[in-house]
């Protein structure tokens, strides 16, 4: 998650990828869970989204164990964290 909070969104991008893609063995599983969350139950899309990293987002909605629909503590989607019209159109599609 923290990764999305780089400076930099090429490394955030290089970083998110590298970290999704990775897994011991080849057809294994993810060795992270991309629906882990911090303390306020947001998970790596609403990084993104509130990072203001469109690529991150980009990447991140094509994969199919994300959930797309968490919910924070506060009731919030990852979309309701849009400050970027491009990320808002990409995210409401879900």
């Amino acid at each position: 998650m923290m990764a999305c909070h780089l400076h930099n969104e090429k490394d955030a991008l290089k970083i998110i990828q590298l970290l999704c893609e990775h897994k011991h063995y080849k057809d294994g599983p993810r060795i992270i869970d991309l629906n882990s969350t911090d303390r306020a139950h947001s998970n790596v899309l609403h990084h993104a989204v509130f990072g203001n990293k469109i690529n991150v987002v980009k990447y991140l909605i094509t994969l199919k164990d994300l959930d797309k629909t968490q919910q924070n503590n506060d009731g919030l989607l990852a979309i309701d964290f849009c400050q970027n019209s491009d990320i808002e159109k990409v995210l409401s599609k879900f």
